[in-house]
């Protein structure tokens, strides 16, 4: 077996544990290392030149990718890229700029270092803001990855009180509306430059599902004792 297109299956990192298992023998590692074709980022864990930063940097130091890092290998709609990497590191250290986050509570992707699909929304609805957190969470409950009451569960007590607020939202906005959004959203993301997807707008049209439609009229009604 080839170790470079094994690595690449494996988003260009992997252990020495794991390439011995795939049958790649220390031999093949030794001369793969020779040559080129792949790097020791540290002792056990090897990389090959052209993969992944994010994915090289979270192996490194121990690490799983989360949050908006671990988007794109979800295929999760984003609105904006992550400005700084989202790691998942337990106890353990991580580098200074990136963003630190809690300890995975489910089980993390197959193959890559990153973390579950349910650890990456609850961090998400966490650390990004309302409307990035909903996109996020709407994505995956679009295609059936996972369901709202799922992750509604996963978030009991007062300190999850903003999270549980967006899972609300996500249960009050119609699927067929986010069909709309989806289609521009993803236009967005393959043409940044190309204006099709107006973020105000998207925040105008959220805004309009933050109070259920029967709470609107009653807001407006004042007691009058004289009636």
């Amino acid at each position: 077996m080839d170790i470079s297109s094994f690595m690449a299956g494996r988003g260009g990192v992997a252990r020495r544990s794991t390439l011995l298992a795939a049958g790649i023998t220390k031999a093949d590692i030794a001369s793969a290392l020779n040559a080129g074709k792949v790097l020791r980022l540290r002792r056990g864990i090897y990389a090959v030149p052209e993969g992944s930063k994010d994915i090289r940097r979270a192996q490194s130091c121990n690490a799983l990718l989360t949050c908006l890092s671990a988007a794109p290998h979800y295929g999760l709609w984003t609105l904006n890229p992550a400005a700084s990497l989202h790691l998942s590191a337990g106890h353990k250290t991580v580098p200074d700029d990136s963003t630190r986050h809690g300890p995975c509570r489910h089980p993390r992707h197959p193959s890559l270092p990153v973390a579950g699909l349910a650890d990456v929304l609850i961090h998400a609805l966490h650390c990004l803001p309302e409307l990035e957190a909903l996109v996020m969470v709407q994505s995956a409950v679009a295609r059936g990855s996972i369901n709202q009451g799922f992750l509604a569960s996963k978030l009991q007590g007062n300190r999850n009180a903003r999270a549980k607020e967006v899972i609300n939202l996500s249960f009050r906005v119609p699927t067929r509306s986010w069909r709309y959004w989806r289609t521009r959203i993803s236009a967005a993301q393959a043409c940044p430059c190309d204006g099709m997807l107006n973020w105000k707008a998207l925040e105008r049209w959220i805004s309009l599902w933050k109070t259920p439609w029967w709470w609107k009229p009653m807001a407006k009604r004042t007691w009058n004792p004289g009636r």
